[in-house]
């Protein structure tokens, strides 16, 4: 019939149709989002895959969270699935099942490291305000090792997950993503100019890709220095491409109107674009956001504390004189630029027969980093050698403050 000739396909338009649908709809699925709402059929074929895959060690994470690692690793299962058991193995290793109940930060990082989480935009996504520009990572390395302000960051992330699944239940809706602002006002190069801070720095990244993938909404550098350009370069290799696109930077205009428009004014401080004032008319609501500054030197060495310089390719022992038994030995150290191999051994008396020393340390080898303390309950009398080691660094010298106290059996427990 002629309504049967006028539905026919001629035979090359059905050939062209043959070739470029599954072309067409492999476009279409691509541009899924990857979300549990928006999945293509091939992402959602991918889901199942993953789920199978880490069904040893998942637990009861549900599906909206497992395609966190999908979505990260562009839905190859393969690689979401080793992101997925390395994260796992990390979690175990480090306690953060537990760290929102067992972690206490030092006082340093309360008082002096930059930033706030706030509950401040109409769909609930929780917004990182940090004022960069005054985070002292150098002084915070002259008193802390580098894996307590690493575990910090960690703690905050994890503060930031509990408050995203309390918002969640509290709206009726999963929210799944963070904001963060990161401000450069007052930000100088001299912040990274030591191996030690662009360490702590590249370490900070490559935990946050590793371990909260797909977590960030959007993060805004406000304040840009002229020199970001630099600092972009060196941060830009720890950044997927998915975080990349993520992110916007500005320079000293035009933020405070996006800042507005993005989250409520009446929960956003005044400094930031937003109505809110803290205490006395603070503009920077300093008592939900840290401000920063910068951190004392050796804070609690007090001025009995001494100094020693132990060059490159060297070691340097300090012998003190126990002179009776169950004494208390006590130390306080600080490294300056780096680290230090630190052992303890035992000298008797020179009246003593004895071989002249141990032949293993008192105390287990251990490596010294930023300001940490110790003690040891002598014996016996004798000399006493505390042994820093720099022999392993070829071209740093190292700075050693340092305190050691003797308490006599009657005055310690």
């Amino acid at each position: 019939s002629t309504v049967e000739k006028e539905s026919e396909i001629s035979p090359p338009i059905q050939r062209v149709c043959d070739v470029w649908a599954p072309v067409y709809i492999a476009q279409l699925q691509s541009t899924m989002s990857g979300y549990l709402e928006d999945l293509s059929d091939s992402q959602r074929a991918a889901l199942d895959r993953f789920r199978t895959a880490i069904a040893d060690v998942h637990g009861k994470r549900t599906d909206r969270f497992l395609l966190r690692w999908l979505r990260a690793r562009e839905f190859d299962v393969s690689k979401a699935e080793d992101m997925f058991r390395r994260d796992v193995e990390w979690r175990s290793k480090n306690g953060m099942g537990s760290i929102l109940e067992d972690y206490q930060p030092h006082e340093l990082i309360q008082r002096y490291f930059p930033g706030g989480l706030l509950e401040c935009h109409s769909e609930g996504h929780p917004l990182f305000l940090v004022p960069i520009g005054n985070v002292d990572i150098r002084g915070f390395l002259q008193i802390l090792p580098a894996a307590a302000v690493v575990r910090h960051l960690a703690y905050m992330l994890e503060s930031g997950e509990s408050l995203k699944e309390r918002v969640s239940l509290k709206m009726g809706r999963p929210v799944e993503t963070t904001y963060i602002v990161l401000d450069f006002e007052n930000f100088s190069l001299r912040q990274l100019y030591s191996w030690e801070a662009m360490t702590l720095l590249t370490d900070i990244l490559s935990v946050y890709e590793a371990h909260y993938p797909e977590i960030l909404e959007k993060a805004l550098v406000i304040n840009a220095p002229s020199f970001f350009p630099l600092v972009w370069r060196i941060v830009r290799p720890f950044l997927s491409q998915r975080t990349v696109d993520k992110v916007l930077i500005f320079a000293k205009d035009g933020w405070r109107e996006i800042m507005r428009d993005t989250f409520e004014p009446e929960r956003l401080p005044k400094h930031w674009g937003g109505d809110m004032l803290g205490p006395d008319g603070d503009p920077r609501c300093t008592d939900k956001v840290c401000p920063g500054g910068q951190v004392p030197k050796c804070p609690q060495m007090g001025p009995d504390a001494f100094s020693q310089v132990i060059s490159s390719r060297d070691a340097w022992e300090l012998r003190v004189p126990v002179q009776q038994s169950q004494s208390l030995l006590r130390w306080n150290f600080n490294v300056q630029r780096g680290d230090l191999a630190f052992d303890l051994r035992y000298l008797p008396p020179k009246d003593d027969k004895k071989p002249e020393a141990s032949d293993e340390p008192l105390t287990k080898p251990q490596r010294l980093t930023g300001q940490q303390e110790g003690s040891l309950h002598c014996d016996k009398p004798g000399t006493y050698v505390l042994r820093f080691d720099n022999s392993f660094s070829w071209l740093t010298s190292k700075n050693l403050t340092y305190t050691v106290e003797v308490q006599p059996p009657d005055e310690n427990p």
